[in-house]
């Protein structure tokens, strides 16, 4: 009982200890060591790098603070002789639902992750799926007249990304049997998948209501930061710029950088002057960079994409420090937004940020597309 009233004892104790919010520091921490694990994995495995992260945080911490967390048993004291403590995952679990909207919106790592996971677990669980859809057909010769075919098939179709055939699957088996809570949740989840996203969140709000209230509180926010990343690629200001930078790439012949101004100078491109042939060979860089380094095998074995064509788009911005910062990726599945914020944050360095015509310096955005393809 103790362990479930971690979080609001934690929030007790921030009055307490006001100079140490212990809520934020945790939330802030976590989110850090979360990012330690992803340049590793996006896997639901190696726990021991968060272990190893979180020791290495709780360490610097006050006695105090310590005392906290291990009266509430959010730390435990090692029995090792080589660490002082241990992490309570399970404590550590409670703390991430009891804040899960931040971890969903705030923490991109967990976002991620938490994504990759919902989806690899679905990926695993496919050829069970698939078996108990077989065996239905074999006992039956009219299958269809048994509605736990429908279940069976829909998430079949949700493993395998054909979207609108498990909504229709799943709407056919409600039609049976409309409180069941696994099926509504496979219904919202392939809305949210087909990028319906207004109606994924109407059945993971009405699911909230009913039994699976943290699978699908966690479905919600994922969706609702779907629509947030969305709303920020698409915005007016992002598109201004985009358009903007498109603008720039002007046939030859015609100038396309304002005078006096300068574009970003890329590591590579060193040694030229002309701003016209800067920019170019910065275009072409990432380019390469990207065809080299765009790990499409991750993306293609792990997630459940349909096959075909595909094009991820994203933007970057290159500060006035000439630091590569707000990555943004619009596209509708984890891994491939992971592959794409890593090669994207591997660019080789900015030797030179954007100068405005009086030579001060200033940010400035990219677009990139990335296409790769998903054979039958």
């Amino acid at each position: 009982m103790k362990s479930n009233c971690i979080i609001l004892l934690l929030l007790l104790s921030t009055i307490v200890y006001s100079q140490e919010d212990i809520q934020e520091v945790l939330k802030q921490d976590v989110c850090e060591c979360f990012g330690e694990k992803t340049k590793h994995s996006l896997s639901s495995g190696d726990a021991y790098v968060i272990k190893i992260c979180l020791l290495a945080k709780i360490r610097n911490y006050s006695p105090e603070f310590q005392d906290i967390l291990k009266e509430e048993h959010f730390i435990e004291v090692s029995k090792r002789k080589s660490q002082k403590y241990e992490i309570n995952f399970k404590n550590l679990g409670l703390f991430i639902a009891g804040h899960l909207e931040y971890f969903i919106q705030e923490c991109d790592v967990y976002y991620l992750y938490s994504s990759a996971s919902r989806i690899q677990n679905l990926a695993i669980r496919a050829g069970t799926y698939r078996y108990k859809k077989t065996m239905l057909v074999k006992k039956k010769k009219k299958s269809e007249s048994d509605p736990a075919f429908f279940y069976e098939s829909g998430m079949t179709h949700l493993a395998t990304g054909k979207y609108e055939m498990a909504k229709q699957d799943f709407y056919k088996y409600l039609d049976k049997y409309p409180n069941d809570e696994k099926a509504l949740y496979g219904l919202a989840w392939a809305c949210e998948l087909n990028e319906e996203f207004g109606v994924a969140i109407g059945w993971y709000k009405q699911l909230t209501k009913k039994g699976n209230r943290y699978e699908a509180a966690k479905g919600l926010e994922i969706t609702k930061r779907k629509v947030k990343d969305k709303e920020a690629f698409e915005s007016l200001e992002t598109l201004n710029r985009l358009i903007a930078i498109k603008s720039a790439a002007i046939p030859k012949g015609e100038k396309s950088i304002p005078k006096g101004s300068s574009v970003p100078v890329m590591q590579g491109c060193e040694g030229l002057t002309d701003q016209n042939q800067i920019k170019r060979c910065m275009n072409d860089l990432v380019k390469k960079h990207v065809n080299e380094n765009f790990n499409g095998d991750m993306v293609i074995t792990n997630s459940n994409l349909k096959p075909g064509k595909h094009t991820i788009h994203a933007a970057f911005k290159i500060s006035k420090h000439g630091k590569i910062e707000d990555i943004k990726v619009l596209f509708n599945d984890p891994f491939a937004i992971y592959a794409t914020k890593r090669v994207l944050s591997s660019l080789p360095p900015i030797i030179k940020p954007a100068t405005s015509a009086n030579g001060e310096p200033v940010e400035v955005y990219y677009s990139v597309p990335i296409y790769f393809l998903i054979s039958d």
